[in-house]
């Protein structure tokens, strides 16, 4: 319930509040999905990526995006559970 009564809290507050807090909601899921993007996609790319002979081995052995962004949540979740 307390989640109810704060998006009530919500809608009684003035428009230009609202406003902000949807401008700064928006960012901060936009750069969540950026980063997660640069993340996938700096794995992914390799220099020799785009040479001919190689290309199409890369595309073979390529891991699915899913996979990789999965990898990337699993790792991070037991770098933080290792150091605290």
């Amino acid at each position: 319930m307390d989640f109810i009564n704060s998006i009530q809290n919500l809608q009684q507050k003035p428009r230009h509040v609202r406003r902000k807090i949807l401008f700064i909601s928006v960012t901060v899921c936009m750069i969540a999905v950026i980063a997660s993007w640069l993340m996938i996609a700096g794995r992914r790319i390799d220099l020799n990526m785009f040479d001919a002979s190689n290309m199409k081995a890369q595309i073979e052995t390529a891991a699915s995006p899913f996979d990789v962004l999965k990898n990337t949540f699993t790792e991070t979740i037991d770098l933080f559970l290792n150091k605290f």
